[in-house]
């Protein structure tokens, strides 16, 4: 049986006014986007879910967050393969998003007239008031006038709109891995059209498209137990996301959250699985030769963050616990408008662009906060001896011996491993606003951790990252800076 989800009610959070003043921020994982690479068509058939709670995907990738939960045994119609997807046809009553811009809303008749033409929303089964992938190729929209059935409510993240859950259109489609499905015999799916409340896509230009069943092996049983029907069951918790292995990427499942998608080739297709997001993915590279590891990237070659990797970082930033003095805004800015930079000229790349900006315009004003806020902390202290000092003994350290970088090293809550490649940060000291100088990316043999929070000298590699404008430091050697006031000996002879 299919049980539809209800809606999370009344979730309402502020628009940029709002921003500042809320708890966990609001970001949008990926505004509308091309649902991942191209897919195959291929002659429809139905399937049979053969994985517990297989998610079915607002796009043919890692990235996309998550439509449904389909329980093992769960047929469907398949009808397009990607590389390591299959798009799977919606079946009757299964959900989709509204906004209220698109059209209005007959609270008496239960429905929803469309007054533009408008390819709907993917809903978004771990956070239902949040749901930037388009529903239907941005090349066929549902027309104008077009009436759907209402069968929630919710209220947009991002703006604070309605926004409303209505069944899905004929030829709606998400895409589910295909190792997570294989071919339904005639009798999985009259099985499964026998359960109370099961739906299931008609195949275009066919009335029935199984593979034969199976012969049984002399001496087995046939399974004589229907596959239980748990479809379309909402988490009880939010899966968490797994952190990336080295040189991987942050994602919603995750084989690495690349730097592709939700964001990839900010163009709206996100098909490469690499390091995370959200939002234009990095240039790809052969296989390394035989028995060769593969070239490590530079700093300067890093991957742009892709959309879900920024939401991670923005809902972190804006926290009420961040400190408004030492936070990472203008990294995290600089990373949104290089995601904006990549996007298309398309319908979806533009609500995608809208609600980007939305997002640099709160850093912006919260970098303007902070510089008010700096300013006048630096009036106070500007004559604070204990500052000059350590500038000077900073100033001596570096004329001495060749470092990249001194100052402070802390933990970066931007790049901080798991939503995005883990660097660590180096501070200004000296100074009374802490600046962010430089980031350093953890080598094996160089102890950072034992050294957070003091100030040292970093000698190593540097490289200008062009989207941060600063230097990233592959280091070879972390030096302790002394900055206790060493007294005279009374008797220097000794």
């Amino acid at each position: 049986m299919i049980r539809v989800i209800k809606p999370r009610m009344n979730v309402v959070i502020g628009g940029v006014a709002g921003v500042l003043a809320f708890t966990p921020a609001v970001f949008v994982a990926a505004p509308a986007m091309a649902q991942g690479g191209v897919a195959k068509d291929v002659d429809p058939f139905y399937a049979v879910v053969t994985a517990e709670r297989a998610r079915l995907k607002a796009g043919d990738h890692d990235t996309f967050y998550t439509v449904a939960e389909l329980e093992r045994g769960h047929v469907i119609a398949v009808n397009g393969e990607s590389r390591e997807f299959s798009r799977v046809l919606y079946s009757p009553g299964w959900p989709a998003v509204a906004k209220s811009g698109e059209g209005t809303h007959d609270a008496a008749a239960g429905t929803f007239r469309l007054s533009k033409p408008a390819t709907l929303w993917a809903f978004n089964l771990g956070k239902p008031e949040y749901c930037w992938q388009t529903l239907l190729p941005d090349a066929k929209p549902l027309a104008s006038g077009t009436t759907l059935k209402v069968v929630g409510t919710l209220s947009d993240m991002v703006t604070g709109a309605p926004a409303f859950k209505v069944e899905a259109p004929a030829g709606a489609t998400g895409f589910i891995e295909t190792r997570h499905v294989r071919r339904a015999t005639d009798a999985e799916v009259e099985a499964f059209r026998a359960k109370a409340g099961a739906t299931l896509a008609a195949l275009p230009g066919k009335p029935l498209t199984v593979a034969p069943k199976p012969a049984t092996t002399p001496g087995e049983k046939p399974s004589e137990k229907p596959a239980t029907d748990r479809t379309l069951i909402e988490p009880q918790s939010p899966t968490p996301t797994p952190a990336p292995a080295p040189g991987g990427t942050p994602g919603e499942p995750q084989t690495a959250m690349p730097v592709t998608p939700p964001g990839t080739p900010a163009g709206g297709d996100d098909a490469a699985k690499a390091d995370p997001s959200t939002v234009t993915g990095g240039s790809g590279g052969g296989a390394a030769g035989a028995g060769q590891p593969a070239a490590e990237p530079t700093p300067a070659q890093r991957k742009a963050a892709t959309l879900e990797q920024l939401e991670t970082a923005f809902n972190r930033i804006n926290a009420p616990e961040t400190d408004v003095l030492s936070a990472e805004y203008e990294p995290l800015l600089a990373e949104i408008n290089a995601a904006m930079e990549g996007l298309a000229d398309t319908p979806g790349d533009a609500e995608r662009r809208r609600q980007l900006g939305l997002r640099a315009k709160v850093l912006d004003l919260r970098i303007r906060h902070r510089n008010a806020v700096a300013k006048i902390e630096e009036a106070k202290r500007s004559a604070n001896a204990e500052n000059r000092r350590i500038a000077s003994i900073i100033s001596q350290t570096e004329g001495g011996r060749a470092y990249a970088l001194v100052g402070v090293l802390s933990r970066s809550s931007v790049y901080d491993g798991a939503s995005m490649p883990r660097m660590y940060r180096v501070v200004a000291s000296g100074v009374s606003t802490p600046v962010t100088i430089g980031y350093v990316r953890p080598e094996p043999g160089v102890d950072l951790e034992g050294n957070l929070g003091r100030l040292v000298g970093v000698a190593g590699e540097a490289v200008l990252d062009p989207t941060l404008k600063l230097n990233i430091i592959k280091p070879t050697r972390i030096d302790l800076i002394n900055t206790t006031p060493t007294t005279p000996s009374a008797n220097p002879g000794e």
